[in-house]
């Protein structure tokens, strides 16, 4: 979920994509699904002004940008064996 509450994000494994709804109104709007940009989107990590998404499959970890409803393409942030979770310090 995002950090104001209003979008959920969901990785279609299947597909590898990043589907973004709207769930601020009695029921969810599909606003953008976009390529993930990783092979089997393993886990997300909502941060702020961006998502990360753990790409099992590809060794991958990428960021999305986010902004208002808005889902950026992927961006390498760094390779890692099989990644699985992505952590948080808070």
């Amino acid at each position: 979920m995002s950090l104001d509450g209003r979008f959920v994000y969901f990785a279609n494994r299947g597909y590898d994509t990043i589907s973004l709804f709207d769930v601020s109104g009695e029921a969810p709007v599909l606003v953008v699904e976009r390529d993930s940009g990783v092979r089997w989107p393993q886990h997300i990590l909502v941060r702020e002004g961006e998502i990360l998404v753990a790409g099992w499959d590809s060794s991958q970890v990428v960021s999305l940008a986010t902004d208002g409803g808005y889902l950026g393409e992927a961006r390498v942030k760094f390779s890692v064996s099989t990644p699985g979770w992505l952590l948080t310090d808070r």
